[in-house]
């Protein structure tokens, strides 16, 4: 039988390989042989504080089921969502709300493949509340094949590049299934684009022949130009 010498140790080199995988980015680490308990998992989980640990953390749907505590606990600045949803609801086909409210996001600047998946079916499912993209730089497919996406809301104060330096910036929402309702609730939620650059956001052609005089005037006050893909 092993020591409680022994023992310490060990769970102290499975949590440091668990983090270790997650920093390179969605290396599956729910395997049972690297750490004693789930419980010990999510405790590990729920205290993450660096920012590169974001990235792909909920890859294929992991930790999903502790989501809110993960958001609710983490008090560090994101720097970068990579992939942090990628495939998300590869083994979940469950439709939430994914509330943005407690966590950082107000200089993070790398939205890459943020949550984008290999299918439509793979991508998150519901609403996306209170996010935060003031400072992004890159948002290439950040919403990528998210044809189940209801709802994108923006935390108060919030902007779409407001504190980025690029000149042009695209926020391609065609894939999605925001509906005129849903997208003016968009544009009523984000704050007021500052910067003196272009921002846009691009919806699939049928949303943008629906949208009324008062979306595009509030798009328009806020600094904000709508495309249709």
């Amino acid at each position: 039988m092993a020591s409680l010498t022994e023992n310490t140790s060990r769970i102290a080199n499975a949590k440091e390989n668990i983090k270790t995988s997650i920093q390179n980015h969605g290396i599956d680490i729910l395997d049972t042989d690297k750490i004693e308990s789930y419980a010990e998992k999510v405790d590990l989980i729920a205290n993450l504080k660096n920012e590169d640990q974001f990235c792909y953390l909920f890859k294929n749907g992991r930790f999903l089921d502790q989501f809110n505590n993960i958001i609710a606990q983490s008090d560090g600045v994101i720097l970068d969502c990579t992939g942090m949803f990628h495939n998300i609801c590869l083994k979940d086909t469950t439709y939430r709300d994914y509330d943005f409210q407690n966590l950082n996001l107000s200089k993070c600047t790398n939205f890459y493949d943020c949550f984008t998946g290999g299918a439509d079916w793979w991508t998150v499912r519901g609403k996306i509340l209170n996010f935060d993209m003031s400072s992004v730089e890159n948002c290439n497919y950040t919403f990528n094949t998210c044809t189940y996406l209801t709802a994108l809301t923006f935390k108060e104060g919030a902007t779409f590049g407001g504190n980025s330096s690029s000149a042009s910036l695209t926020l391609d929402l065609s894939q999605t299934a925001l509906d005129k309702t849903s997208f003016k609730g968009l544009i009523d939620s984000i704050s007021i684009n500052n910067s003196g650059k272009t921002r846009i956001f691009k919806v699939k052609s049928a949303l943008y022949t629906e949208l009324t005089d008062e979306i595009l005037d509030i798009a328009d006050e806020k600094n904000y130009t709508l495309a249709s893909a």
